[in-house]
């Protein structure tokens, strides 16, 4: 991960959050227990079967106020974050053909390919990394939990 994250903020650590929005994928959502700090992990009975999740609070008996969801793979829009990472790239013979495997088919498989190809995936994950940072802490402080944050710890 990157450097721009750092510490706990009303003792959620940022971090976590950034781990957690990592891991997941369609088939999960995390809730952050905001009594404890911990994360609660939900598995999609149908995609990893009734015997995994059998001992899984039901999220619908999770009492909101005190269980925030994080956002999921569908708010975090990874292949907008991919397609603004393709646009920034300042090889302009470069460029334009990673904005053509960004929109095409395999877009994530192909642009990585070409990324690895020209020595940018590191790059690539940095960036994937801030973005999640962002996401995090705009989260957290939705929550009310990062109006303390240390400008000198910010993005």
């Amino acid at each position: 991960m990157t450097e721009a994250r750092c510490g706990p903020i009303h003792g959620v650590r940022v971090e976590d959050v950034v781990d957690q929005l990592d891991m997941q994928d369609e088939a999960t959502q995390v809730y952050l227990d905001r009594n404890t700090h911990t994360f609660v992990t939900i598995l999609d009975p149908f995609v990893y079967g009734e015997d995994v999740t059998e001992d899984q609070p039901d999220p619908e008996d999770l009492d909101p106020e005190r269980f925030a969801p994080l956002p999921s793979t569908f708010d975090i829009h990874e292949w907008a974050i991919l397609r603004d990472f393709c646009a920034g790239v300042e090889a302009p013979d470069l460029r334009p053909r990673l904005l053509r495997a960004v929109h095409g088919r395999g877009a994530f498989r192909v642009t990585k390919d070409l990324l690895f190809e020209h020595g940018l995936l590191d790059a690539w994950y940095a960036a994937r990394d801030r973005a999640l940072d962002g996401i995090a802490r705009d989260w957290l402080d939705s929550l009310g939990l990062g109006s303390d944050l240390d400008e000198t710890t910010a993005r």
